[in-house]
């Protein structure tokens, strides 16, 4: 059960039932240790962060690794200050919007990065995408289907083997 599901985060460190709990909440007979004084080098400080925070989210970030730790961190102070300054979220638009970048790729829209094969098809099956945005991706994905079908024919057959074992 996360640490939230139980309303464990009202009761945590700083919280304002609990002002002076960090060292009780962390500590060796809390959820982790306690260690003040010598500031972490930026590795072990996000090493640390990762799991905590995969911890308290009921396992749903685990493995965090650190550097998984310190984009969530970069990319949840991005978000909150633009939605701050007047953000909000429209899932069409940001489907539509991923599509558009990667297919300004020439790579991507020719069918031939594989690595971003898998993001151009969620995006092309998900129903958001606008209907020029939908065309290129299906273009675009069925030059990849054509690729696939080209090297499927350039393999040589399989060789079979005789059976195995004692006739």
């Amino acid at each position: 059960m996360a640490l939230a599901d139980a309303g464990c985060w009202r009761a945590g460190p700083r919280s304002p039932l609990n002002p002076e709990g960090d060292r009780e909440w962390w500590g060796d007979d809390g959820w982790g240790r306690w260690e003040p004084g010598e500031p972490l080098e930026t590795d072990a400080f996000w090493a640390n962060v990762g799991p905590i925070v995969g911890g308290m989210m009921g396992g749903r970030f685990e493995p965090l690794s650190g550097g998984e730790a310190a984009e969530l961190h970069m990319q949840l102070q991005d978000a909150i200050g633009a939605v701050e300054a007047g953000a909000r979220w429209d899932a069409r638009n940001w489907a539509t919007a991923s599509a558009r970048t990667l297919l300004e790729d020439s790579d991507v829209s020719g069918g031939l990065c594989p690595d971003s094969r898998p993001e151009l098809e969620r995006l092309a099956a998900g129903g958001l995408l606008a209907a020029e945005m939908q065309a290129e991706a299906a273009a675009a994905l069925a030059l990849y289907q054509e690729r696939d079908q080209q090297a499927a024919q350039a393999e040589p057959p399989p060789v079979a083997l005789p059976p195995c074992g004692p006739r």
